[in-house]
């Protein structure tokens, strides 16, 4: 028993004098300040030491991060994450790595794993719906809202950051009556700045065009200095063709934020649709001096050329890109949309096919824009079944997103490509059957075609969502009782149907 004791004694003597050596390593090698002499002698905590040592790891990480020294940086982030998962920054670093390394679905399930220990830090929660948004997987981000919505305290910003990023991503896919649902969800979201602008913009899209200009002023009356609030009531205004109203609006935002470029591509953008082309150039070459130097001004003005169609202003801006170093790919692309809209489309092809080959990066991050841009360049040079294969790939493309297919389809649209809008419009309705925008417009197209039986099922889905436009209806009852189907059954069960719909809202056009 002497003997037992005795080689007891010196084991367990042993295993302190290792335990000893281990945390001298740990403490004065390593420098794991966080770790105590207990952490490395009792098995009970190791957790505590492996954690420690994790969280180590990601301050490394960091370090090396600022000294640009990227791939050490991702080696011990990651390393640190799995060691100590529940160390918020090192998760997100983690996620921002892998975003640069071109690892998003890595980075993707970095973020969602991390919801197990941070689902109620608004930081955290934040940068995962970002995310997701910007990863157009607003569905995803709408599941997250109702999981987590119960759980967070009622009014508070975590609450707030939840419904209104639910709100933001089922306005995105059209989804207007669960984006209401969400902003009514939290106390006083739906009173806030950015409710009632959420709020204002739903109308619009509704067809309530003068309910969300009052909207729109209102919100501008109580944020004066909102540039976002700004932008938003001038670009309706604008839409809604009160060119007087958001001129004078956007000299006076000029004259009190001298530094902004926004209020100048206002300008720009009345000038033009008030015909003044004389002071279109001289406010752009005005623009150009002011904001020397200024990259995110050089590629507002190319947005502009690109969405007027400005070729010679394009071509300018192009030059001043070049002259000033700046990355050519984004203008390389606008130009392409600038030939598009100015219906110079032989142009635009040549100029597809350069972009392809100068920027293959650029080719695949793009690739969806290219075929649809080539499709209707093809379509405005009559190549239809050239522009018809474009227009498959463009279709078949993954992640698409109703909204990207809606504005493909108004370009076609506004080419007389209206069979090909149609395709598109379809398209994005079969991805989102809730997006009442899509809906609304293939309801509109459809009118235009002469789509009888096909407008009656459209239509009818339209007319199940909340409070759908009385102008888009009363059009399509007109269409619907024309003798062109006089006897088509799916047709009259439609009128039926849209009758009663313009009763609901109180439409007087629905008695005639």
């Amino acid at each position: 028993m002497r003997v037992l004791g005795w080689l007891g004694g010196l084991a367990v003597a042993g295993y302190v004098a290792a335990a000893l050596a281990v945390f001298g390593f740990v403490r004065y090698v390593r420098h794991v300040e966080a770790v105590g002499f207990t952490d490395i002698l009792l098995p009970s905590r190791w957790d505590h030491y492996r954690v420690a040592r994790g969280d180590q790891q990601i301050a490394e990480a960091k370090r090396f991060v600022e000294e640009r020294k990227f791939t050490e940086g991702f080696l011990y982030a990651r390393a640190g994450v799995a060691s100590a998962p529940g160390n918020r920054d090192g998760r997100l670093l983690l996620a921002d790595l892998l975003v640069a390394a071109r690892q998003s679905d890595n980075a993707r399930r970095a973020l969602l794993d991390g919801l197990h220990y941070h689902a109620s830090d608004p930081v955290y929660v934040k940068a995962v719906v970002t995310f997701l948004l910007q990863r157009q997987e607003d569905a995803q981000v709408v599941a997250l809202a109702r999981r987590l919505l119960p759980a967070a305290v009622s009014g508070s910003d975590h609450a707030r950051l939840l419904a209104f990023a639910a709100s933001t991503a089922s306005v995105l896919r059209g989804n207007y009556d669960q984006a209401e649902d969400f902003l009514r969800a939290v106390p006083r979201l739906a009173d806030s700045r950015e409710g009632r602008l959420l709020s204002a913009k739903l109308e619009w899209d509704r067809g309530y065009r003068e309910l969300a200009l009052v909207q729109f002023r209102q919100v501008a009356s109580e944020w004066p200095q909102d540039a976002e609030v700004h932008r938003e009531l001038v670009g309706h205004l604008r839409q809604q063709g009160l060119m007087d109203e958001a001129r004078r609006r956007s000299l006076e935002r000029q004259i009190a934020f001298p530094e902004e470029v926004g209020p100048r591509i206002e300008l720009l953008h009345t000038y033009r649709q008030a015909g003044e082309a004389g002071r279109v150039a001289r406010e752009a070459e005005a623009l150009l001096r002011d904001f020397a130097g200024d990259s995110a001004a050089l590629l507002a003005l190319a947005d502009f050329a690109a969405n007027v169609g400005d070729v010679a202003l394009m071509r300018r801006t192009v030059g001043e890109a070049a002259a000033r170093g700046l990355e050519p790919d984004p203008f390389a692309l606008l130009r392409v949309e600038t030939l598009v809209v100015a219906r110079d489309f032989q142009g635009a092809v040549e100029a597809i096919r350069g972009y392809r080959a100068e920027f293959p990066a650029g080719e695949r991050t793009h690739a969806g824009v290219l075929d649809s841009l080539q499709a209707a360049a093809l379509l405005g040079l009559g190549e239809d079944s050239a522009a018809t294969m474009f227009l498959n790939s463009f279709l078949g493309q993954a992640d698409l997103r109703a909204d990207n297919l809606l504005a493909v389809a108004n370009r076609l649209a506004g080419l007389g490509a209206v069979d090909a809008a149609r395709r598109t419009l379809v398209r994005a309705v079969e991805l989102d059957p809730l997006n009442q925008a899509a809906l609304t417009r293939l309801v509109e197209v459809e009118v235009m075609l002469n789509a009888g039986d096909d407008l009656a099922v459209h239509v009818q889905r339209l007319i199940r969502l909340r409070r759908p436009s009385p102008d888009i209806l009363r059009v399509a009852q007109l269409k619907l009782g024309s003798d062109l189907f006089l006897f088509s059954e799916p047709c009259k069960v439609a009128l039926e149907a849209v009758r009663a719909a313009l009763v609901r809202l109180g439409d007087g056009g629905a008695r005639r």
